[in-house]
């Protein structure tokens, strides 16, 4: 193929005609470092060893049947669980307990994470943060408190008789973008015909970065509830002990430590998988293609599968028969969180990043920021948390009341995200597709015109990451 070397081409051989490869040059040790890392706030330490010739391996035109392919997941889990078809059955596998469907439903969520802001940071070029701090500051600062509070504010007005402390804890499950959903949003055809690459690259590095980064807005909202809620009831210690919980367990414990234990187990694998090379204990082939399997492999499989297991556990009926929101304030809750959580913020501050130009930009960042798996993470870890908060033995009553409302709502918003941005893009593109139809009918030869003036040039492929070579291309 034209612009590889032979070893390249060799290791390129297998595309088909309905694939598309992005080749690797080397550096595969700098990636190795961040594959080897398995914390959900890992896409802060990894960045810097990931190299940019990482290559990701992804279908032909792929990007509409990877949102689809979510929504499509989420209802097969709906179909094969009860009462329909009854073949999944996660309180069954959990022997009847509701809390262990709940635990598992954390890890799952868990380690998708995990694997997923892995691939994030592995995306991302060398020294990434060094050189776009900026950018990512504002939308990890401002921007993520802005997302926090304007979410707490639409909960706490359309959720009756909620404090506005239990408001920002249900806010602060859905602050952080989902890693899962936005990187199918910035890869693909669309994607790299119409999302600049300084734009996608952005989409991705704040979305690793904020899901880790969700910890402290969660924990300040839970650790007030607990110490300061009802009086303290049955916990002692007043605000002057939450902050130092915040402070100390969710900064330092949380946060601080799993970066650094996320480095050390990244260099060491790094270290392992380039001793294998140089011992020939690996082949060529299969040390280049390290990440691309584990890539593949999680897009293939973790990620459809949580889908498929949310539609099973989901609490479909509490929608529509919970006494702690009308189901028609649920609804436009939804449509008010979609449209308002995300979309100010990124035009109050769209001249502070200069990723983002022109309102078109702006209202991709600003619609497309999902609400996914890692909402439904931290919804289960708030729960965890507020089983704790007892009162002789017994949850207490406000803590209680805050479990239904968190599990109602985010519940609810998890569903209408994925149901709303996976199915938006392909509508939108069917939309599109169908309007030039109509206006502008197909002439011979168009095509192939519009391929070639579509395929990137070799001077705006260099030295950007994941170069992909082109369908078109020929040996």
């Amino acid at each position: 193929m034209l612009g590889y070397t032979d070893e390249e081409n060799n290791i390129c051989s297998w595309k088909k005609h309905w694939t598309k490869t992005i080749c690797v040059k080397d550096k595969t040790e700098e990636l190795a470092s961040c594959q080897g890392s398995g914390s959900a706030i890992l896409l802060l330490s990894c960045e810097k060893h990931a190299h940019a010739e990482f290559v990701a391996l992804q279908l032909q035109d792929v990007e509409a049947a990877l949102l689809i392919a979510t929504v499509i997941s989420l209802l097969a889990g709906v179909i094969l669980s009860a009462p329909a078809a009854d073949f999944i059955r996660p309180l069954e596998y959990a022997r009847g307990s509701e809390e262990t469907v709940a635990t598992a439903t954390l890890y799952f969520s868990r380690l998708v994470l995990g694997v997923q802001l892995v691939i994030a940071g592995v995306q991302l070029p060398g020294k990434y943060l060094k050189h776009e701090w900026k950018s990512l500051a504002w939308l990890l600062g401002p921007g993520m408190t802005a997302m926090w509070l304007s979410t707490a504010l639409l909960v706490w007005g359309m959720v009756p008789n909620l404090s506005f402390v239990h408001a920002l804890a249900v806010g602060a499950c859905v602050t952080p973008t989902d890693p899962v959903l936005s990187n199918h949003i910035v890869k693909g055809k669309f994607a790299d015909q119409n999302v600049p690459k300084d734009l996608q690259r952005i989409i991705v590095a704040e979305s690793g970065a904020n899901d880790g980064l969700g910890y402290p807005f969660l924990f300040i909202a839970l650790y007030l509830i607990k110490y300061t809620a009802s009086g303290g009831e049955g916990q002692p210690g007043g605000a002057r002990l939450a902050m130092a919980y915040w402070f100390g367990e969710t900064w330092f414990y949380i946060i601080v430590l799993s970066v650094i234990y996320g480095t050390v187990v990244g260099l060491l694998a790094a270290k392992l998988l380039h001793w294998a090379q140089d011992r020939e204990f690996v082949d060529r082939e299969s040390y280049q293609v390290y990440a691309i399997a584990l890539a593949q492999t999680t897009d293939m499989l973790l990620n459809y599968a949580v889908f498929a297991w949310f539609g099973a556990v989901c609490p479909w009926p509490s929608f529509g028969h919970s006494h702690v929101i009308p189901v028609y304030r649920l609804i436009f809750l939804g449509i008010l969180v979609l449209l308002f959580r995300r979309i100010p913020m990124i035009y109050a501050m769209s001249t502070r990043i200069r990723q983002i130009q022109g309102w078109q930009q702006i209202l991709f960042t600003g619609f497309f920021g999902p609400i996914g798996v890692s909402a439904v993470f931290y919804l289960y870890v708030a729960l965890d948390f507020l089983r704790h908060v007892t009162v002789d033995g017994v949850v207490r009553e406000d803590a209680a009341r805050l479990e239904e409302v968190i599990m109602v709502v985010v519940w609810f918003l998890v569903i209408c995200s994925i149901v709303g941005h996976g199915l938006s893009l392909p509508l939108g593109k069917l939309g599109y597709k169908a309007l030039r139809m109509i206006s502008k009918p197909t002439k011979p030869g168009n095509d192939l015109e519009e391929s070639i003036s579509t395929a990137p040039s070799p001077a705006r492929e260099q030295g950007e990451l994941g170069s992909h070579v082109d369908g078109e291309r020929k040996e």
